[in-house]
C-alpha cells in the first residue's frame, strides 16, 4: 500500500522511497508494540505508556496518522474494560517546532503562530476521533510578544496584531478538547543563537489560566526551558505549580535528570558522565 505522506511533508522526505520511509516508520512502531512494552517484571508493575507526537495541519491526515500508530502498536485493540494498558496513552501535536523545517511544512510553532485555527482543528479532530481512552495533548511555545511585532518579526502575521497572549492560547487549546498542554516558556524566535532564559512566570500564568477556564484545579500543564539538573527541576515546579517538568537537549547529556542523587553524595564527573553514555548506547 501507498505511504501515507501529508503533502507538507514532501520537501522534508525529498530523496527518500516508500520502502525507505516505511522501514522507518515500522522501527518506531516495532518499539511501541504490546509485546514488547508488556514484558513487566513482576505482575504489580504497570506498563509505561508513551505518549507519540506528530505533526500536521491537516486534520483528516492527522487523524489517520494517528490511527496507524494506535493499530500498529496495538492500542487500539486493548481491552480497556479489563484494565488492559494501551501501549500508546496519547497522541501529542506538535506546535513547538521553531526550525526552519517546520515553517516549509507549515507545523510546529509556525503553525500555531500563523494559522492558530488550523491547530485548533486539528486537535478538535483528533479529540472527536481518537478513542476517548486515548489523550490528545499539545507542545507549545509562548505566543510573539508586542516587541516581537514591533520589531518587524512577524511579517505577514502583521494582520494579527496584537498578537494573542499566553493565556488565550490556553483557552482555545482546553476549547479544543485537549487532556494536557506542556509550554515552552520561549517564542519561537527563541532559540539557537538567540535563546535566552525560559520564562517560568509566563508558564505559571498558562497553569493558573488552564485551572480557572477549565474548571479543573488539577488540570495538567507540563512546563518545559531551561532544565539542566535535577534542582531545576524541582525549582521549575515549585515556581510554577505545574504538574510535571520536560526536558529535551538535557536529557540527551544527562539520561538520568530526574534521578535525585542528593542523598547519594554521588559525583557527576566528565568521565562518569562518558561511561553512563556509553553504557547506554
Amino acid at each position: 500500500s501507498k505511504v501515507l505522506v501529508a503533502f507538507s511533508q514532501e520537501n522534508a522526505l525529498e530523496g527518500l522511497t516508500d520502502d525507505d520511509i516505511e522501514l522507518s516508520r515500522e522501527r518506531i512502531v516495532t518499539a511501541l508494540r504490546s509485546d514488547r512494552i508488556n514484558d513487566v517484571l513482576n505482575e504489580h508493575e504497570k506498563v509505561k505508556q508513551t505518549i507519540v507526537q506528530i505533526a500536521s495541519h491537516e486534520p483528516d491526515v492527522a487523524v489517520k496518522a494517528a490511527y496507524m500508530i494506535l493499530e500498529r502498536s496495538g492500542s487500539v485493540q486493548s481491552d480497556f474494560t479489563s484494565g488492559a494498558i494501551p501501549p500508546v496513552a496519547a497522541i501529542d501535536l506538535n506546535l513547538g517546532c521553531p526550525q526552519k523545517i517546520a515553517r516549509s511544512g507549515n507545523y510546529g510553532s509556525f503553525l500555531h503562530d500563523e494559522n492558530p485555527q488550523s491547530a485548533y482543528d486539528v486537535l478538535s479532530k483528533l479529540r472527536s476521533e481518537l478513542p476517548p481512552e486515548i489523550g490528545v495533548t499539545a507542545k507549545i511555545r509562548l505566543p510573539p510578544t508586542q516587541a516581537d511585532a514591533a520589531a518587524g518579526k512577524l511579517g505577514n502575521e502583521a494582520r494579527t496584531i496584537p498578537p494573542p497572549n499566553a493565556e488565550e492560547r490556553i483557552h482555545r487549546l482546553i476549547d479544543s478538547g485537549v487532556d494536557l498542554i506542556t509550554v515552552h516558556g520561549r517564542t519561537r524566535f527563541e532559540n539557537k543563537v538567540a535563546v535566552g532564559a525560559a520564562d517560568w512566570d509566563a508558564i505559571r500564568r498558562c497553569v493558573e489560566a488552564a485551572r480557572l477556564y477549565s474548571g479543573d484545579k488539577n488540570f495538567p500543564i507540563f512546563a518545559n526551558g531551561g532544565i539542566e539538573s535535577y534542582n531545576d527541576v524541582c525549582r521549575c515546579l515549585d515556581e510554577t505549580g505545574a504538574s510535571g517538568v520536560m526536558s529535551s537537549e538535557s536529557l540527551l547529556e544527562n539520561p538520568g535528570l530526574f534521578r535525585d542523587t542528593g542523598s547519594s553524595g554521588e559525583i557527576i564527573t566528565p568521565r562518569r558522565v562518558l561511561e553512563r553514555q556509553l553504557g547506554y548506547a
